[in-house]
């Protein structure tokens, strides 16, 4: 076991033990955060001591955008935060959802979210979602190369972090 100093999402540096799993186990990892003193669990694909039991998930297990990329996430709320003083009343998509973390945060301070991903990714963000009930959030598939799978509505804010596209 090796200690590390990380970020936390509302920026406040904690320690925390990292502790390696037997033969690096990959697995489905649900954990608590929070946005600003809103609580919200989030499901991704991890290395972990003991992986939670979910079907359905497993075309999404290869996909990078399965994985929590918690410094960049953490950066990224970061910013949100210092941006504007609060989402409650706002109108937001996540571009390249991945597990939806972003979308998931926003949403627990109130904001209307749609998290958005590629075909594969989608029941992974509906995970999210139903993990999080009462919260103004919907999974949806969107493919930027396809227009008629662009929303028929207008956002106040459009969030993207670690995305990447390929049409091959």
């Amino acid at each position: 076991a090796r200690r590390s100093a990380r970020l936390s999402p509302s920026g406040v540096p904690s320690s925390r033990l990292v502790r390696a799993c037997p033969m690096s186990q990959m697995g489905w990892k649900k954990e608590v955060q929070s946005f600003r003193g809103h609580q919200f669990e989030f499901l991704h694909f991890d290395v972990c001591d003991e992986p939670e039991e979910i079907e359905g998930l497993e075309d999404a297990e290869g996909m990078l955008g399965a994985c929590f990329w918690d410094e960049a996430s953490s950066l990224m709320l970061n910013f949100l935060k210092e941006s504007k003083n609060s989402y409650a009343t706002s109108t937001v998509i996540e571009l390249g959802a991945g597990c939806g973390f972003l979308g998931v945060a926003l949403a627990a301070e109130g904001a209307d979210v749609w998290v958005t991903e590629l075909g594969p990714l989608v029941p992974l963000m509906q995970a999210n979602v139903e993990l999080n009930p009462g919260l103004r959030l919907k999974a949806a598939e969107l493919d930027w190369s396809r227009e008629d799978q662009h929303p028929d509505r207008i956002f106040d804010v459009v969030v993207m972090c670690e995305v990447s596209m390929s049409t091959t």
